[in-house]
């Protein structure tokens, strides 16, 4: 889905609310999926924000994301960011203010469940 995004933490450090504010907020399509924990065993939600190929993403991933506030278009995401993909690398907490976007020809309800 369509969504307006601005990063709510800087290398885990909460950012002030007029910096937040003033940031111009990331537009992309938001995405959430599952990938398997190779340590665990388990499945963990990642939430992405990927530009109109689909492919490239805007904002680095929220790894094990939650959603920690939603009211009407508006939800904040809470989830670890990896900031480089070498391994070792330290994950930090972020948190994304979301705002759903509906642009013009855009499907504004979820698609059809599989078989059903």
């Amino acid at each position: 889905m369509l969504a307006e995004v601005r990063a709510l933490r800087s290398g885990g450090t909460r950012l002030s609310r007029e910096n937040i504010r003033a940031a111009t907020p990331r537009v992309g399509e938001l995405t959430v999926f599952k990938r398997q924990d190779p340590w665990r065993g388990c499945w963990v939600p990642v939430a992405s924000l990927v530009g109109d190929d689909l492919v490239t993403y805007l904002m680095p991933p929220l790894d094990q994301v939650r959603i920690a506030r939603w009211q009407g278009i508006d939800m904040v995401l809470v989830g670890l960011e990896q900031q480089s993909l070498r391994s070792g690398e330290p994950h930090h907490l972020q948190a994304w203010w979301v705002r759903l976007v509906a642009g013009p020809g855009r499907r504004q309800t979820a698609p059809r469940a599989p078989g059903g």
